[in-house]
């Protein structure tokens, strides 16, 4: 994806000042790809109830049934399973997009920290 749209927007025709819509995604690659995940993961939640690998693999989430629901009619020893609530999604999108850009932005700003300290020399 970074490598695609680095390509792109360095063979676009830049007219003037004026960022195109690939230089723009360029210069903002984290932010974009997260969004882009986040559309897909949420549509993948929305309509399947797993995130995208989990549908790869077949899986699907669900929120545990009530106690009281549990047990089937038939007297079998099977378990219900319901939709994903609201909260779950989020909770799931959360933690698959939110916390790894979050990691990604700490380590680079960690990192640009240690490279101006290098670069400045020993302290006395």
């Amino acid at each position: 994806f970074v490598h695609l749209v680095q390509s792109l927007a360095a063979n676009a025709p830049v007219e003037g000042l004026q960022l195109t819509f690939l230089t723009l995604i360029a210069e903002y690659m984290d932010e974009s790809h997260a969004l882009l995940a986040g559309l897909v993961q949420a549509q993948n939640l929305a309509t399947h109830d797993a995130l995208l690998a989990e549908r790869f693999y077949l899986l699907r989430r669900s929120a545990p049934a009530d106690d009281a629901t549990m047990a089937p009619a038939g007297g079998g020893t099977g378990h219900q399973q319901r939709s994903l609530r609201g909260r779950d999604r989020f909770l799931a999108l959360v933690l698959e997009v939110a916390l790894p850009y979050l990691k990604v932005k700490i380590d680079r700003t960690y990192t640009r920290g240690l490279t101006r300290r290098a670069q400045s020399g020993p302290s006395s």
